[in-house]
């Protein structure tokens, strides 16, 4: 949170940075081994990478805007 606010305080969103955000589910996880929390909490590895490569492969477009 603290770092999507000074991107975005920044203007760095404003120059194209691809951002998507990670939390924790608003849920209760049991207590388990901290691998197996992470799992189920869709915040382990494989899910982190698989995000990634979403975001680097989505298409966005950007609006022109003649007022700058």
């Amino acid at each position: 949170s603290h770092v999507m606010h000074l991107l975005s305080e920044r203007g760095i969103f404003d120059r194209g940075l691809k951002f998507r955000s990670m939390i924790l589910p608003d849920e209760f996880i049991d207590q388990d081994t901290p691998e197996k929390m992470y799992d189920k909490a869709g915040l382990n590895c494989n899910s982190i990478v698989d995000k990634i490569e979403q975001t680097l492969s989505s298409k966005v477009i950007f609006v022109k805007n003649n007022n700058n």
